[in-house]
């Protein structure tokens, strides 16, 4: 056991056999005999007493109460005899102290010398690798179809695809960590340079630790599923009261003008991406802006450069919600799973980002500190979770498409297909008609017919 420059013997978590700390005592009498002679051990209520160790030439000892032991060295305990030893047993498992300290005392009512007490302090080290991972299910997703308002959707399914993000914590070890908080920034909404944006991944479900204890816990104000819509067979959840106002509120009729302010590198006015529009509906949509793309390159390998939009919280492009979960007493080689479950709200990114985008990319992030008194590598300590949105065009035109027009597509395939099958039977002839022989033909087919009969007669009698 190394020592502290202080010091102190260093007391490093994780690293002893049952995180049991034996404490080794020996008693020497170097004067005449003592009697009523006793040795008391207190220690601090961090740690617990277990028991005593394999070498041991004591008696146990009499608990005086949680703190307190107290030993007989005997009466009277004789200088001639050989010191006593004593190896007692403590747990460190839970030690949340910085400095443990243990007051031994020998005491007798012979009168003593030398001060029989001492003091052994322990410098309480603790070091574990954290890091966090994370991953988003399932990793690729597709929008497209109609717009719907929030007034129209009844189930959770009608939003759009599920989208659950899971957090993996790690603890490396060697030592325990009491107290462990992952930050999670949720992008729950699309930065539109107003107070309130449209939805983005609605959350369905209160976020879940799993594997650990603690618990997660949303600002205040806001639940899982805001809107109360009836669960659905991926969601497995109920309807849930919330506070935040609806994202209808989202589109309230301002005029802010056309100025852009500190979102101009960013954003891009509706009005402005859409074309012409009325004097009214421009007052009221030239404040709705949308992110503007990036160039990216495509992920089809092809190597071209593609419009891509990206929702990070980092980047001011998405409007998150903090969600904090602790995690207590995480022990070494124990991993603690947060798991998220959304909705990507489909119409949002229909309505504002399905024209020129190759693929919209949201990112979530994670962020794990632990307590200062932790010595670790902080580098692995941050990640982020992508989703990954692609357009779904062509069923976007199937869906778009009025049913008179597949009525009319219909009967103009049958028509065709109709007229090349004709066309073929034409050119096989199987039109043709095969015409009656008329009266005169078929005296000059019996004429023949008896020519031929009477050859044969006169050739069979010659």
């Amino acid at each position: 056991m190394g020592r502290t420059p202080g010091g102190y013997y260093e007391l490093e978590l994780g690293t002893l056999d049952g995180n049991e700390l034996v404490l080794d005592l020996q008693i020497d009498n170097l004067g005449e005999a003592a009697y009523e002679a006793t040795l008391d051990v207190h220690f601090p209520s961090a740690i617990s007493y277990i028991g005593l160790g394999q070498n041991a030439s004591l008696n146990a000892p009499d608990l005086k109460n949680a703190t307190w032991l107290s030993f007989n060295l005997g009466n009277p305990f004789k200088g001639t005899e050989e010191p006593a030893g004593v190896q007692l047993r403590f747990g460190t498992r839970y030690t949340s102290e910085k400095i443990v300290q243990f007051y031994v005392s020998a005491n007798t009512t012979s009168e003593q010398v030398y001060d029989p007490s001492t003091y052994v302090r322990l410098a309480v080290v603790r070091r574990a690798e954290v890091k966090v991972v994370g991953g988003g299910f399932p990793r690729e997703v597709h929008f497209g179809g109609q717009v719907k308002g929030e007034s129209a959707l009844g189930e959770l399914q009608e939003i759009g695809p599920q989208i659950v993000h899971k957090y993996l914590v790690i603890n490396a070890g060697p030592s325990e960590v009491n107290v462990l908080t992952v930050h999670i920034d949720w992008p729950v909404q699309v930065e539109n340079g107003k107070s309130q944006g449209k939805w983005l991944l609605y959350l369905t479900e209160h976020p879940l630790l799993k594997n650990g204890r603690g618990d997660c816990t949303l600002p205040r104000g806001h639940a899982a599923n805001p809107l109360n819509l009836t669960g659905g067979v991926h969601d497995g959840i109920t309807a849930r009261h919330a506070i935040p106002p609806s994202s209808s509120e989202f589109l309230q009729e301002e005029d802010d003008g056309l100025v852009l302010d500190n979102f101009e590198a960013l954003y891009v006015s509706k009005d402005f991406a859409s074309g012409g529009i009325s004097r009214g509906e421009r007052n009221r949509r030239e404040v709705e802006k949308v992110v503007l793309p990036h160039k990216a390159r495509a992920n089809d390998g092809s190597g071209e450069d593609v419009n891509v939009v990206t929702f990070d919280c980092d980047r001011g492009t998405a409007k998150c919600m903090s969600i904090t979960c602790q995690i207590y007493n995480l022990p070494a080689k124990v991993p603690s799973t947060i798991e998220i479950k959304s909705r990507l709200w489909n119409s949002t990114l229909v309505e504002d980002y399905l024209d020129d985008i190759a693929r919209v990319e949201i990112y979530s992030k994670a962020k794990v500190t632990v307590d200062k008194d932790v010595t670790q590598d902080i580098s692995d300590d941050y990640v982020s979770v992508l989703t990954t949105a692609y357009p779904d065009a062509r069923k976007l035109r199937a869906e778009a498409m009025p049913s008179w027009w597949i009525v009319l597509a219909s009967a103009l395939v049958g028509l065709l297909v109709l007229v090349v099958i004709s066309t073929v039977l034409w050119r096989l002839g199987f039109f043709k008609r095969k015409r009656r022989p008329r009266e005169d033909e078929l005296d000059d087919i019996d004429f023949m017919l008896s020519a031929n009969f009477e050859k044969a007669r006169l050739n069979g009698n010659s």
